[in-house]
């Protein structure tokens, strides 16, 4: 294990930071370093409403997007560990209506259709690994488009809408390709069934409750929406504007508890998570999920250059996994979200690492913002 130079770790965060801000990269950000538990960075810099010198408060609440999709994951482990599911289950046991799934093709009026049986069943884990073809790829990306507004009200209507009006992308473990909401809908709702509480009321109970995460919703009260960050969009002239609409993610209505992207929450809340990860399911003694369960969901779940994956990154369950350290060692596991957010677990030097802003560009997997929080964290190592 390599110790972080605590000194250095600030000094770099910040000015980077300082040099995003002024080149009109970010208006602000949050970022959270420890190692073996201990908070080496803790910083919030910057303004939410550029002009206005409001500063990023503390307590500040980001939209999480698919920064949701771990803790959903750990919602479905905690399962797994109840007896209520298994990750070899097939969707269908839940939801009958899954069981005769099709395949889609996009015809030449750019509409998808019918075009063959699905040559097997989803299963829970094709659900956790992008796997399943449920909104993926083109196909998912043209369907998900004109889903009517009526079918997003819960959990309920669009895993049923899902299962009666979409056809798959690919069938199941034919290739992994990322399921930006499907998927993990229809694995929030399968919970939802299984645990016969709605998704909202089990994440706290078993996950956000235990973990003290107070801030971290679905649907915030009208206090949290007033700490809530402006999501940050650009005008033609690429000047960076705030955007405060009442939704944590895209259009979806609060009361969808998108398990794929809909949580919002503090940095605090989320790095009391991530701490959870790292102590393999435990947190301040309390065990959350067991540690083989945590094994599981940070292992490369799918066979080497599997279709979709590539030779440095693979799938666990809901995170990607590091296979062939480039910034990051082998083994060290995570994700991002839509709007920047940003996490990694290295399990190899004990660290973990949360970096958040909201904007509507420069975000996902691949946002440079990303990219440099990694850099400047591992050129800090003694």
């Amino acid at each position: 294990m390599r110790k972080l130079n605590k000194e250095l770790l600030n000094k770099k965060i910040e000015e980077r930071f300082n040099q995003d801000i002024k080149n009109n990269v970010i208006t602000c950000g949050a970022a959270i370093v420890t190692q073996n538990n201990e908070v080496l960075l803790d910083m919030k810099k910057g303004y939410t409403i550029p002009n206005e010198e409001k500063p990023l408060q503390p307590k500040a609440i980001f939209r999480l997007a698919s920064m949701t999709k771990p803790i959903t994951a750990i919602a479905a482990l905690i399962q797994v560990e109840k007896g209520k599911l298994s990750l070899d289950d097939k969707v269908s046991k839940y939801l009958p209506d899954y069981k005769d799934m099709y395949v889609g093709r996009i015809n030449e009026d750019r509409k998808v259709v019918k075009d063959r049986p699905a040559e097997r069943e989803i299963e829970i884990e094709n659900l956790l690994t992008h796997t399943s073809g449920i909104l993926s790829d083109e196909v998912g990306v043209l369907q998900e488009s004109v889903i009517p507004q009526k079918a997003m009200t819960d959990l309920e209507t669009i895993v049923d809408y899902y299962a009666n009006h979409i056809y798959l992308s690919f069938s199941p473990m034919e290739r992994a390709f990322y399921s930006g909401v499907g998927a993990f809908n229809v694995l929030s709702r399968i919970i939802e069934l299984t645990s016969d509480m709605p998704y909202s009321d089990f994440l706290k109970k078993y996950i956000f409750e235990p973990l003290e995460m107070a801030d971290t919703t679905f649907e915030p009260t009208q206090e949290q929406w007033s700490r809530l960050v402006p999501l940050h969009t650009r005008d033609h002239e690429g000047n960076i504007i705030p955007n405060d609409n009442k939704h944590t993610f895209a259009n979806l209505p609060v009361t969808l508890y998108s398990g794929g992207a809909s949580l919002a929450g503090t940095i605090e809340d989320y790095k009391n998570f991530a701490e959870c990860l790292l102590n393999e399911g435990t947190f301040k003694g309390r065990k959350i999920v067991s540690e083989s369960l945590i094994k599981e969901m940070k292992t490369e779940r799918l066979p080497h250059l599997f279709p979709g994956t590539g030779p440095q990154e693979t799938w666990g369950l809901g995170v990607r996994v590091i296979k062939d350290g480039n910034v990051l060692p082998k083994g060290s596991f995570g994700w991002s979200g839509a709007y920047g957010t940003h996490f990694f677990i290295d399990t190899t030097n004990n660290i973990t690492a949360i970096y958040m802003k909201n904007s509507t560009y420069d975000g996902g997997s691949g946002a440079q913002t990303a990219r440099n929080f990694e850099i400047d964290i591992y050129s800090c190592l003694e």
